[in-house]
């Protein structure tokens, strides 16, 4: 054999033998890219005429995540900052009737991370175009005198609810509306002067930081803290009650007044 082969052929086993002792079978295996971090954007409540909420997660393994930017068609609307796995955005100040793609995006360290894009819509303003459905409570005679809303499946009016016509031993003065139908209520106060309880007339009722007050003609009012399925009786002071109380108006339930005839006010606080 040609001594020059013979001496390339010694080499390329020394450079092969070489290659293959150059990582050995206990060596650990290098870092693995764990890419892009994924975040997930989702509407938390239905759009509003200019505000709405969504929600932002991520995996709690990257927390905490800082300099998240929020787009709002492709553009910068806000910084973030992440340290729970779900955080509600709230976002206001929208035009109505809009259409907006959100998104966001950052980095932590060198890793970028993105949301999926959350396309949404606000709500449109009223035509107008109402559909009215009427409802009547009571027998011929029955007259409402206030109402509270409390939410689409709580409503109260009160007043003088009679079951028969013109027969006012048996009657109601209060009514709920549970989204489907009417419940007549016969809501007691104390009689003033003997304290005896009994469904009079209501004339007011308000609904203020989850109580509702409801007040008669004779100085009598009860309370309930669980929208209307009990109710507190009890008598204003004597001389709070000089008049009819006619009408209410709180800012909190510990800042309530009410007005009537004989120029009456009362204040509670």
């Amino acid at each position: 054999m040609n001594p020059t082969i013979r001496m390339s052929l010694l080499l390329s086993h020394l450079v092969l033998g070489m290659t293959l002792s150059c990582q050995s079978p206990n060596d650990p295996d290098p870092p693995v890219d764990p890419g892009p971090g994924v975040l997930a954007l989702e509407l938390f409540a239905s759009p509003r005429l200019t505000s709405m909420q969504m929600k932002l997660s991520a995996n709690p393994a990257d927390l905490p995540l800082d300099s998240l930017v929020l787009l709002r068609n492709d553009l910068p609307a806000d910084t973030l900052k992440l340290t729970k796995p779900d955080t509600v955005l709230s976002l206001t100040g929208l035009t109505p009737s809009t259409t907006y793609i959100w998104k966001v995006t950052g980095k932590k360290n060198t890793r970028p991370y993105a949301s999926n894009p959350l396309p949404t819509r606000t709500m449109d303003t009223t035509s107008h175009d109402f559909t009215w459905q009427v409802d009547t409570i009571g027998a011929p005679g029955s007259i409402l005198w206030d109402v509270a809303i409390v939410n689409d499946t709580c409503v109260w009016v009160v007043g003088d609810i009679l079951k028969y016509p013109y027969d006012s031993s048996d009657r109601y003065n209060a009514a709920m509306w549970n989204g489907k139908t009417w419940t007549k209520v016969r809501i007691n106060t104390p009689i003033h002067p003997s304290g005896t309880l009994s469904p009079t007339i209501i004339y007011t009722i308000l609904y203020v930081d989850g109580q509702l007050w409801i007040t008669t003609d004779d100085g009598g009012y009860a309370v309930s803290d669980n929208y209307g399925k009990t109710w507190k009786p009890n008598r204003f002071p004597v001389e709070s009650a000089r008049g009819f109380l006619k009408r209410a108006w709180a800012s909190s339930k510990s800042n309530i007044y009410w007005v009537g005839t004989n120029g009456s006010i009362t204040h509670y606080d």
